[in-house]
């Protein structure tokens, strides 16, 4: 009946700090703005979870609760929330469980941005029964908007896409320990790709470090992208990072991104 995680709970006393804290972790836009029963909550919808930020606002019992948890515990996690796609028979559940659940409650919310509007099926199990736990468990009626992206990825999240069967391992010589738990011939032997030796103090995916770290000759690099190329096409990756490089001279892309595509499982 849990079909999954929907979302968790964080209480800040500042709504419009901590929204711009995360915004800048993700990278994304809040996906919906509320205002009501005691609190302002602010959310951020990513592909498999919900992270909900809230603040008391106003006064009530509702605000007074949340301010009393803020001045208890401090910011942080207040609560989980488990999605289920049949609230009445998850109530039962929980009741045969023995964790006193509440009434199931029909709730609305309405983005205060552009004025749509969510609705839920809602109940919530009691505290002393969960380890002082906070659960709640919803059946929506339709999915939330997802936060739309702000800003592209960075440097170091784009490199572990790139070399994702790499970073866990160091650089080295075949034969090494280092490169034990890596299928790529290439790694194992190689000679026959050009030097990689220089990158084993190296820590991908430390991008930059990387292609700062490479001093394999030119000659080798030319051979290996030669190489590489009439092997297969271009691959998303590859072009991503010759575009990096064209936009910050001095650095040296050629020698990553001849190997991106002929060893990421990403790409094949």
């Amino acid at each position: 009946m849990i079909t999954g995680l929907d979302h968790v709970v964080v209480l800040t006393g500042d709504i419009a700090a901590a929204s711009a804290a995360y915004e800048t972790l993700f990278a994304r836009a809040p996906a919906w703005r509320n205002s009501g029963d005691g609190a302002d909550r602010v959310l951020f919808t990513l592909d498999n979870t919900t992270l909900e930020l809230m603040a008391p606002s106003g006064d009530g019992a509702a605000a007074d609760r949340i301010r009393a948890v803020l001045a208890a515990q401090g910011e942080g996690l207040a609560s989980l929330c488990f999605r289920t796609n049949d609230i009445a028979k998850m109530h039962r559940r929980l009741d045969r469980l023995a964790l006193k659940p509440e009434p199931v409650a029909d709730v609305e919310s309405r983005d205060t941005t552009l004025g749509a509007t969510l609705s839920w099926k809602r109940t919530r199990a009691a505290t002393d029964t969960t380890r002082g736990v906070r659960l709640f468990f919803l059946e929506l009626a339709k999915q939330r908007p997802l936060s739309v992206r702000t800003a592209p990825a960075s440097v170091p999240d784009f490199a572990r896409s790139v070399f994702p069967a790499i970073v866990p391992f160091g650089f080295g010589v075949s034969g090494e320990p280092s490169v034990a738990g890596i299928a790529s011939p290439a790694l194992h032997s190689p000679s026959s790709m050009g030097s990689i030796r220089p990158l084993v103090k190296c820590q991908l995916p430390m991008f930059d470090r990387a292609c700062a770290a490479n001093s394999g000759s030119s000659a080798n690099r030319s051979r290996t992208a030669a190489a590489a190329s009439t092997r297969r096409p271009r691959c998303p990756q590859a072009d991503a990072m010759t575009r990096y490089g064209q936009k910050n001279p001095g650095t040296s892309t050629r020698f990553a991104h001849s190997r991106a595509c002929a060893y990421s499982p990403l790409w094949k």
